[in-house]
C-alpha cells in the first residue's frame, strides 16, 4: 500500500470525477483508476460507487477515508517535523524546485539574492514529485518556497487563501539542434526531422505539445528519442541525435550569447515560460520573508 493511493482516493472523493482528480494529481486517468483499484484490493472493499455521477464514496469508503485523511495528514506533519533537523541553519531557506530549474537557474537566483540581501544558508530539494506533493511540502513546512514553471495552457488551481505566488521572470522554450546538425526547414511539409521528445505526461511535454498543435508540426517530426528530463534531451541534442525543444534555463550560453554546442533551429516555434515562486500565506521563516520582499520589490 502506498500513501499516494490514499491521496488519490481523497482527490476523487473531493472532485467527484476521475478525470478532474487525475488532472489535479498530475497523472493520467488510467493510472489513477489503477491505483484506486489497487487500494480497494488492499482494503478488501469497494470504496467508490462509480455508477453515480459525480462519483460517490460507498459505505466502506466513507469509513476508510477518515483514516486515509488522518494518515496522509500525520505523514506530512511528521515529515515536516523531521525535515527541520536537516536544515543547515535555524533560519536557512528550503527551496523545493523542479529538477530542470535546480540545475542552473536556482543557484544563479540564490547568488543574485545573496548579493542584494546578504548571505543565507540554502537547501535545495529537486526530487521527482507530483505538483500536489510540492504544495503539501509547503504546507507542512518541509519547504519554504517552491520554484516552478507556469504556462497559460496549463493553469494551476491553487487556493489563494493558502498560497501566495509571484512571477519572477519569463524564459523561452525554443527548438534546438546541434551546431553540426544539417539545416532544416520546419515550414516544409516534406521535411522529416529526427525528434527528441519528452515523456508524455511530463509538464514540458504538455507545453511543447501546444506548440506542435498550434503549428501542425506533428507530420514533420519523427520521434527517435524520449526522456522525462530536459537534461537528457539537452545532451542528446548536443550529440546530434536530432531536434528538441529546450528551456533556455538549461542551455548554457557562451561568451557571445549562443549556446556552446547548440543553435536555435527556428525562431518561429517557441513559447514563453514564466518562472514562478510560491510560499504559504503567513510563512513564519524570517529568511523566506526577506527573499520574498527582495523578489517582489525588484531587487533581483
Amino acid at each position: 500500500m502506498e500513501l499516494k493511493w490514499m491521496e488519490d482516493l481523497i482527490s476523487v472523493a473531493e472532485m467527484g470525477h476521475f478525470s478532474r482528480a487525475a488532472a489535479q494529481r498530475n497523472i493520467t486517468q488510467s493510472a489513477m483508476s489503477r491505483r484506486i483499484s489497487a487500494l480497494e484490493t488492499w482494503v478488501g472493499a469497494t470504496l467508490l460507487d462509480r455508477s453515480q455521477h459525480p462519483i460517490q464514496l460507498t459505505s466502506p469508503g466513507e469509513e476508510f477515508i477518515k483514516y486515509a485523511r488522518d494518515i496522509v495528514s500525520q505523514s506530512y506533519e511528521g515529515r515536516g517535523v523531521c525535515s527541520s533537523f536537516s536544515r543547515l541553519e535555524k533560519d536557512s531557506l528550503s527551496i523545493a524546485s523542479l529538477h530542470t530549474l535546480a540545475l542552473n537557474y536556482v543557484p544563479r537566483l540564490v547568488g543574485s539574492l545573496q548579493a542584494k540581501i546578504g548571505h543565507f544558508a540554502v537547501s535545495v530539494v529537486a526530487e521527482t514529485r507530483t505538483i500536489e506533493e510540492y504544495f503539501s511540502s509547503l504546507q507542512t513546512g518541509a519547504s519554504d518556497v517552491f520554484i516552478c514553471y507556469a504556462h497559460p495552457s496549463l493553469p494551476m488551481e491553487i487556493e489563494p487563501n493558502l498560497f501566495e505566488w509571484f512571477d519572477i521572470v519569463k524564459h523561452s522554450v525554443r527548438p534546438y539542434v546541434a551546431k553540426s546538425f544539417r539545416e532544416i526547414d520546419l515550414d516544409d511539409p516534406k521535411e522529416r526531422v529526427p525528434y527528441l521528445e519528452y515523456s508524455p505526461y511530463t509538464y514540458m511535454s504538455r507545453v511543447v505539445r501546444e506548440i506542435h498543435r498550434a503549428n501542425n508540426l506533428a507530420p514533420v517530426l519523427q520521434p527517435v528519442y524520449r526522456a522525462s528530463l530536459a537534461e537528457s534531451l539537452l545532451t542528446a541534442t548536443s550529440e546530434g541525435l536530432g531536434l528538441s525543444w529546450l528551456p533556455e534555463t538549461i542551455v548554457t550560453p557562451s561568451q557571445n550569447g549562443d549556446a556552446k554546442d547548440l543553435r536555435v533551429a527556428s525562431e518561429d516555434y517557441q513559447t514563453d515560460l514564466t518562472i514562478r515562486i510560491y510560499k504559504t500565506v503567513g510563512n513564519p521563516n524570517e529568511q523566506t520573508e526577506r527573499v520574498w520582499n527582495a523578489l517582489t520589490e525588484g531587487q533581483v
